[in-house]
């Protein structure tokens, strides 16, 4: 197998992209820091909603799913300083045992280590292009 890392600096955020390639594999690559990029509020602006904000100079996706494993899940991509809101407010967010969310670089998306969607908290996650 083959392990590739690239360096990737953001304001306030150092993340690395390492690629994988083995055989007619897709490659994966596993951010470290990136959540960092990520500022999360209530937008009073948007019925006080929970907002994912984007504080990097280059744009991210964001995937949010609810703790408990509920069916709720969502993502979206952010450019430099834009923010967006998840249509969910902080009863909602409460009554499912929190948000959890996963930042990739535009144009991949969040999956589990063994390549999966994520519809629910996983521990670790790798970034897969789309």
């Amino acid at each position: 197998m083959f392990r590739k890392l690239v360096k990737l600096a953001l304001p306030g955020a150092l993340f690395l992209i390492g690629m994988g390639v083995a055989g007619a594999q897709t490659s994966k690559p596993t951010v470290e820091g990136l959540n960092n990029c990520v500022n999360s509020f209530y937008d009073p602006k948007s019925y006080n909603w929970l907002a994912f904000q984007n504080t990097c100079n280059a744009a991210i996706n964001v995937r949010f799913v609810f703790n408990d494993a509920s069916a709720a899940t969502g993502s979206m991509d952010l450019g430099p300083g834009r923010h967006s809101s998840t249509g969910r407010s902080a009863k909602e967010i409460t009554d499912h045992g929190g948000m959890s969310y996963y930042a990739c670089p535009q144009g991949y998306i969040a999956t589990d280590p063994n390549g999966n969607f994520i519809e629910s908290r996983v521990d670790g996650y790798v970034c897969r292009q789309q």
